[in-house]
């Protein structure tokens, strides 16, 4: 699990060069939890959903699909070039909805996941300081492992679009242009 999870890492390093420890335990959290959280109030998210979605523009960055798993099962799907391919927001609300039902909580996975991470930082396979890394889990474990929002930097610079779903059911529910997106 630990090249898998280096694999990801590594994959978000590439795409999101202001990528902080927040930004990581977010990535690591989506990939365990999926966004189930959003849609406590599921009239709201959905209002929200297409409000978001209409007002992004359409391009080509970032990528698509973001694996958010170590298995790459549960991926971000980008609006901005889902948007650019002639994605249905209808579809893609439908799956982002659907796959929020179908995650199982795995806090024993995050504090797994989170514990390689920290000893890929200690290895200096990450470009993290362990020391900052551990005291970032002090304060989230305090606080039971909740859901964290991007960085400041991070949003400054990747202006992160994008909803967490199933990876299969992304695959089979939007097509774009007769064809399924890869």
């Amino acid at each position: 699990m630990k090249e898998k999870l280096l694999h990801l890492l590594r994959f978000h390093l590439d795409h999101h060069p202001s990528l902080q420890v927040q930004d990581i335990y977010k990535c690591l959290y989506q990939g365990v939890f999926g966004a189930e959280h959003l849609l406590t109030n599921e009239d709201k998210a959905r209002d929200y959903f297409f409000s978001e979605f209409e007002r992004i523009p359409a391009e080509n960055k970032p990528p698509l699909v973001e694996p958010v798993s170590v298995d790459g099962g549960i991926v971000r799907v980008n609006f901005r070039p889902f948007k650019a391919m002639g994605g249905s927001a209808e579809k893609l609300w439908e799956t982002f909805r659907s796959s929020a039902r179908l995650f199982a909580p795995q806090p024993d996975l995050l504090e797994t996941l989170w514990r390689l991470f920290y000893s890929l930082c200690k290895e200096r396979k990450c470009p993290f300081d362990p020391v900052q890394v551990r005291e970032f889990d002090e304060k989230q474990k305090a606080a039971g492992y909740p859901p964290q929002h991007h960085t400041p930097d991070y949003r400054r610079d990747n202006e992160p679009a994008y909803r967490v779903v199933g990876r299969g059911l992304f695959d089979s529910n939007c097509r774009i242009r007769g064809t399924f997106l890869q």
